[in-house]
């Protein structure tokens, strides 16, 4: 049975379970690691956690109607603090910022309690800082880092903090969220292209050139194994002067491991039904034949590469990397 705060959370139960289980016992941690991807409830769920510590109802409520709750709902509770990137990164000011003011009493809940989101936005002074913070953490305190890739954190920080996590939702859970008037060929389509995030669900609803965007990104996928040397550096140069953003390349990316992911589950005989871009399958059975070995590592080098370029790394160098090495195989 899930609590009254965790009401409204949806695919996360087992996290739920832990944090609840250790609110009953009294013995949440003092920091914690809520990891996985984006849209998929971290931050709902610590500002829930908030709400069931502060409740005036009691510890462990979270009724969403007292004037703590209502607070916290509102992002006015004295006792909440959400650090989040000033510019680029989470500077080493915020980090020294947030010691002194969680160091203090709580002012009317039972704890002071911080979120920092995205947490792997920390640069290493910063990250020095908060592992100070981490070493001897107030009493009367609790630390929530939200991090999509916490090996970007770290590793003394992760040893501090208990980690948390959460999974892409399931296509019921996430169909939940899904507009009323997206079109009925499009609903299975933008499901599964969403990954279980509902954040990535909405944007893509709301994106009225997504389709388009994806179409190209399909397109460019087929044609790949096709291009010489010279066409693969072209390719990224051109993206490279089209594209100003890393943005547009993590959606070509994440489409083209979707894309990958379907053969490779077409290869192990998943019907066609059944897989992320049901749409553009038989042209992914008719691409040149990849071992699942071969096609799993491409997953692989999809995911380094989208964490290279959310690192910060010269996306058309990352691109170029790729390509070459698919080259022959």
């Amino acid at each position: 049975m899930i609590a009254l705060w965790a009401k409204g959370i949806l695919g996360q139960n087992l996290a739920l379970r832990m944090l609840d289980s250790a609110m009953s016992r009294e013995m949440l941690s003092q920091s914690y690691i809520f990891s996985g991807p984006s849209g998929v409830g971290r931050k709902l769920t610590a500002l829930r956690l908030a709400m069931a510590i502060q409740c005036e109802e009691g510890y462990g409520s979270g009724c969403g109607q007292c004037t703590s709750c209502q607070k916290l709902l509102r992002g006015t509770h004295p006792d909440w603090h959400l650090l989040e990137p000033d510019g680029v990164n989470i500077r080493i000011d915020q980090i020294r910022e947030l010691h002194v003011t969680i160091s203090r009493r709580p002012h009317q809940g039972r704890r002071r309690i911080a979120v920092i989101d995205p947490a792997e936005k920390m640069n290493e002074p910063s990250a020095n800082a908060l592992l100070k913070l981490l070493e001897e953490p107030p009493a009367d305190s609790l630390l929530v880092l939200i991090s999509s890739n916490p090996l970007q954190l770290l590793p003394t920080i992760r040893s501090r903090c208990q980690t948390i996590r959460f999974n892409p939702l399931s296509l019921s859970d996430l169909s939940a969220f899904l507009p009323e008037s997206t079109p009925e060929a499009k609903r299975m389509t933008v499901l599964r292209c969403a990954g279980g995030s509902v954040g990535k669900l909405l944007s893509l609803t709301e994106d009225e050139d997504w389709d388009e965007g994806r179409h190209q990104g399909v397109a460019w996928y087929l044609e790949e194994p096709s291009w010489n040397l010279s066409q693969r550096m072209k390719f990224s140069e051109e993206r490279d002067e089209q594209w100003r953003n890393r943005l547009p390349w993590q959606e070509m990316l994440r489409d083209w491991q979707s894309l990958t992911r379907d053969r490779l589950m077409m290869e192990h005989g998943i019907r066609e039904n059944g897989v992320w871009n049901p749409d553009v399958a038989e042209n992914l059975r008719r691409m040149p034949g990849l071992s699942p070995k071969q096609l799993m590592l491409r997953v692989v080098q999809l995911d380094e590469a989208m964490g290279q370029i959310e690192s910060n790394t010269p996306p058309r160098l990352v691109a170029e990397s790729l390509l070459l090495s698919w080259i022959g195989s």
